[in-house]
């Protein structure tokens, strides 16, 4: 823990033992100069010279809340218990989110269970009543192993105490019940507990991984509170309450506590408590049981305490992205008569590194300092410990976005986007697209099986057993195409399918010669990272997400190697493609070569543009930009200056590739969203192409799937990960409401943020935008619309950015391109008429910082809207990170992307066969034409592993199959089943084995019998047995007797 490191410094210090002195005498301490974060390290060390008292720390609001908690447990190195006040929201009531609960009950049990250490607050939080201690101590349970315990009973009070029941535990607050298994995921735990009985005695407890289901450590008990509601009608209580006499209370700037409680939204609160009976605690209930603890507070002003303590800390310099400032600050800290120890904190080892390299090329006598990974919320110098603590934000100027850590995980694979439910379209290679009907048993040759029912053209019905289910996918289109069903037995199938075979070979085989040739012209070799190039990378103002990471280091070996780049980077907008195409042109520059970023709009030319030039204020780089914004003169200089070599980074629309626009050397060509761009300019960048280094970025998400088929084809990068600490977007189904609209628009403004306002039909805009202006006649709007003439949407837009309108009226023109920060409200008009993948992307405009974003979808009545309308609605108010509803928007958005990559045509064919089948017949034929460039010959005689399998025949008696009672849900079993399909190696069977012995309990005999069969099969496959019947004990094995199989020389026959 970074305590340990400075102690010594403290222990050193007259001020901070003259403090100690004074809580040990149990007076009231006023502290003052307590800069940056320093406050921080007072509660860490109270909590460690005071073990056996709770330490409570109130702040002024929710993200000190949140900033001081995550800088307590770097310092302390373990958890601190945040206790959170509720958010109020646009919607006129307070939310009560699960993490807002699981942080609040966290505090409540480790209180209630008498645990000290540091608790966190705000003087909001302490507003709202809470169950006293004598009420929440009932809904504390604890569980030991080896103790008899009523399993009913124990059902009943999970229930009873808040427990919601599923089929599987995905979400705290989630319990289940399989056989004599009950899972829980308590609110209070940062991971699900697996219960296992026998009997009514309790036989093992374990961790479990909510990803996987699989347990991950056995423990001997557990103590947890049940999910309950804070609010208990009949009493009320404070969570001062819940705290000793001799606790230590540290008031941070009291007044300014004390001006936020009062000013907080009465109108709000009572909204809210008044469907409960309740009005929250007026300022002296909660000051006055303060005044009955140890108080410390830090105060500018001068309050009425028996004892003061003078600090003396000063914030941290203002470096200003100055490294010159900082070494020659910490040479003074370094000076005969300081001697300072110095802390430099980065949020990660990345950045760590690369200050470590600036450090050494620049180290000249610096002192006694040292870089360090973890975090803080401001940096300080204390002159009586002489210690300095410096963070990387602050000399670059990054921004901290520090979040309190939720530690809920959302189920991945499980039962997600390709778990099948009855009515899902299915395509199976073999037979084409059918209707899955459910799971039914049938009896094979006097064995009872369950298969999957399949419904086809005509009501035709395949029933589709375990072996032949790994040919099986759950068909996934574009949203709102309905696939039509296959005629079992018919040619149709094939012949759609070998048309989808014919054309992706030929996309194969253009990609490869593509490839081939660029792989073969060697291109300029870039110089290694400089100085400064670290130093423009350890500036930027984000942590970088691994992505990002990943990317860069993917482009940089690109441009270093002697062949030339042709990279496609993808990434939704927001998430930081921008910032790694710049450090690709840094890098490029720094070779004194040119660079041209083309882009397909103005508007977009001039937001890179202004990007580019305060990324790179600090470096002698020329960045200009190139638009008709520009008058005829300056054109003329700029394209003048290109051809000197006077500008290094050029920004502009297809203009660039007018003839008049030469470079002196040009090095590379960054282009964004190239599918924007007409068919001549397409041609122009394809000569591009074999000439210079390309980087092509695009907003639109490729799968990865489809990122894998084309590897050894395409050089791509994906950036999927968003970035850190980005909040959920809390969205609103809503009937359009004149109030609603107006409160939330002027939310937002009142926080210094805009509005867009989506209402997508052209002839009608300019009426809602009336009505908006004669509700709220203060505002600023805008109008902006795909029918008005180019020249003037572009001002428009320009202007928006520049905040001179406060709200853009405008249709879907918005659902992707640019990012405005400053944006975090948008309002859907008529959302029922827009597709999932639509609505997805649209509400992705806003929540691109760490503001908390809010999203209206408007209706005109919930009561008419249609079945579907409703469940499209209901998912995305739903969707959180993972889960079915996203997986379905964004499976509409990669095949747009697919459409991008390999051309609008292959939508159809996507369409024709299903997503899956068509990226496993692009990946074989990529594989097909390499193959065939690189001279390697398929080995046509070895069958492949499916088809050989697939010839192999198992007749038994025995029944196999997974019974109701043990995998009572119908998806859960048909996931499992498919699993079994797959299974390609013994030691398969045995991890599958364990894995539904730790979730649903011993196997029962039929279970036991399906995994046997797969086995009898896999050893048929290797002794190659074609036939195999097990019948009435006996088995009976047919060999395919040729010259290569040589059954005798096999281990598994001797």
């Amino acid at each position: 823990m970074f305590f340990k490191r400075i102690e010594k410094n403290l222990k050193n210090s007259r001020l901070i033992n003259d403090f100690l002195e004074k809580v040990e005498k149990k007076e009231g301490i006023l502290i003052k100069n307590c800069s940056g974060s320093f406050i921080s390290i007072i509660a860490a060390l109270l909590n460690l010279y005071y073990e056996d008292r709770q330490i409570l720390l109130i702040l002024e609001d929710s993200r000190e809340g949140e900033n001081c908690s995550g800088d307590i447990e770097f310092i302390l190195g373990k958890e601190v218990n945040y206790f959170p006040p509720y958010q109020d929201n646009p919607f006129g009531r307070t939310d009560i989110t699960r993490e807002t609960r699981s942080f609040r009950l966290k505090s409540l049990e480790a209180l209630a269970l008498n645990r000290k250490g540091v608790f966190v607050t705000t003087g909001k939080s302490l507003a709202f009543p809470v169950i006293p201690p004598s009420i929440f101590n009932n809904y504390i349970m604890s569980l030991k192993k080896g103790e008899n315990c009523e399993f009913y009973s124990l059902i009943k009070r999970l229930i009873d105490g808040g427990f919601k029941r599923e089929k599987m535990v995905v979400s705290p607050g989630d319990m289940s019940v399989r056989g004599g298994i009950i899972d829980i995921y308590p609110l209070t735990m940062n991971e699900p507990v697996r219960i296992e009985f026998f009997g009514d005695t309790i036989e093992s407890i374990r961790l479990f991984d909510i990803n996987t289901q699989r347990s991950v450590k056995n423990i001997e008990s557990i103590t947890f509170v049940t999910p309950v509601t804070e609010i208990i009608n009949e009493k009320k209580g404070q969570f001062l309450d819940y705290f000793d006499d001799d606790a230590i209370i540290i008031l941070n700037e009291p007044e300014n506590i004390k001006n936020k409680f009062v000013d907080y939204t009465w109108n709000t609160i009572y909204s809210f408590f008044s469907e409960s009976k309740f009005t929250v605690f007026k300022p002296e209930d909660i000051f006055n049981k303060l005044e009955t603890k140890q108080i410390i507070e830090k105060s500018l002003i001068s309050r009425n305490r028996p004892c003061i303590v003078d600090f003396g800390t000063a914030g941290s310099p203002s470096f200003n992205r100055n490294l010159n400032f900082l070494f020659n600050t910490l040479k003074n800290l370094n000076s005969n008569r300081s001697k300072y120890t110095t802390y430099i904190l980065c949020d990660n080892q990345g950045q760590a590194n690369r200050l470590e390299e600036i450090f050494f090329e620049n180290d000249g006598n610096l002192g006694n300092y040292s870089i360090t990974v973890g975090s803080i919320q401001k940096g300080f110098i204390f002159p009586d410990g002489k210690l300095a603590v410096f963070t990387d934000y602050e000399i670059f100027k990054r921004k901290r976005w520090k979040r309190v850590k939720f530690k809920e995980r959302k189920v991945k694979d499980i039962l997600s986007s390709k778990a099948l439910i009855p009515g899902d379209f299915v395509v199976h290679e073999d037979f084409g697209i059918g209707k899955y009907i459910g799971l039914e048993k049938v009896s094979l040759g006097g064995s009872l099986q369950e298969c999957l029912k399949i419904l086809y053209k005509d009501n035709d019905v395949l029933y589709l057993n375990v072996e032949n289910l790994f040919n099986l996918q759950k068909y996934s289109g574009q949203e709102g195409i309905k696939p039509q069903l296959s005629k079992l037995g018919g040619n149709d199938w094939l012949r759609i399918k070998n048309k989808t075979k014919k054309s992706l070979k030929n996309i194969a085989k253009e990609l490869m010669e593509l490839y081939a040739v660029r792989k073969s012209r060697e291109g300029f070799s870039f110089s290694p990272d400089t100085q400064w190039q670290r130093e423009l990378e350890a500036s930027f103002i984000y942590e970088e997400t691994p992505d990002q990471l990943s990317a860069t280091w993917e482009i940089k070996k690109d441009m270093e190697s002697k062949n030339v780049m042709d990279r496609l980077v993808c990434g939704d907008v927001g998430y930081g493609k921008t910032e790694v195409a710049l450090r690709a042109a840094f890098k490029c520059v720094n070779d004194s070569k040119q660079v041209a970023v083309l882009v397909p709009t103005t508007v977009l030319a001039q937001q890179h543009f202004e990007t580019f030039k305060e990324r790179l204020a600090q470096y002698p780089v020329n960045v200009e930009v190139l638009s008709r914004f520009k008058t005829r003169a300056k054109q003329k200089k700029i394209i003048s200056d290109l051809k000197k070599g006077r500008i290094d980074i050029i920004i502009g629309t297809h203009r660039l590739l007018s003839r008049d626009v030469t470079f002196k050397d040009l090095g590379l060509v960054i282009i964004d969203e190239e599918q924007r761009f007409g068919v001549a300019q397409k041609e122009r960048l394809k000569k591009l192409r074999t000439t210079v280094d390309v980087l092509t970025m695009t907003a639109t998400p490729i799968p990865r799937t489809l990122h894998m088929s084309l590897m050894g084809a395409r050089d791509l990068s994906s950036i999927n990960t968003p970035p850190k600490n980005r909040l959920p977007i809390i969205t609103e189904l809503t009937i359009f409401n004149e109030d609603i609209i107006r409160n939330a628009i002027i939310k937002e403004i009142d926080r210094g943020g805009q509005v867009y306002f989506v209402h997508n039909r052209v002839k009608t805009i300019n009426s809602i935008a009336s009505k908006l202006r004669r509700i709220l006649p203060g505002v600023r709007f805008a109008v902006a619309h795909g029918q008005m003439r180019e020249r003037e949407l572009e001002k428009i837009m320009l202007k928006f950015m520049a905040g001179e309108f406060d709200c853009l009226v405008s249709t879907m023109i918005i659902e992707s391109g640019i990012d405005i920060p400053n944006v975090n409200t948008i309002i859907i008009n008529n959302a029922e008429k827009f597709g999932l993948s639509q609505l997805y992307q649209l509400r992705g405009r806003v929540g691109r910082s760490n503001i908390q974003a809010y999203a209206y979808l408007l209706v005109p009545s919930i009561h008419t809207l249609s079945d579907v309308a409703l469940k499209r609605l209901r998912t995305l108010l739903e969707y959180e990170e993972l889960g079915a509803g996203f997986q379905i928007a964004m499976r509409d958005l990669e095949i747009r992307g697919a459409g991008n990559l390999l051309g609008a045509e292959q939508s159809g064919h996507i369409n024709a066969v299903g997503f899956e089948l068509y990226t496993k017949i692009l990946e074989e034929a990529v594989k097909e034409e390499k193959e065939k460039m690189e001279g390697i010959i398929s080995e046509k005689i070895k069958e492949k592993f499916d088809e050989k399998m697939k010839k192999i025949k198992v007749e038994t008696d025995i029944d196999a199959y997974l019974p109701d009672n043990y995998v009572e849900d119908s998806q859960q079993r048909v996931e499992i089943y498919r699993r079994i399909s797959m299974i390609k190696e013994p030691c398969e069977i045995s991890l599958l084995r364990e894995e539904l012995k730790d979730r649903y309990g011993t196997l029962p005999e039929q279970a036991e019998a399906l995994l046997y069969l797969v086995y009898i099969k896999l050893l048929a496959y290797t002794l190659d047995i074609n036939r195999v019947i097990i019948k009435n004990e006996w088995m009976y094995a047919w060999f395919n007797i040729n010259e290569a199989s040589k059954i005798e020389e096999k281990e598994q026959f001797i």
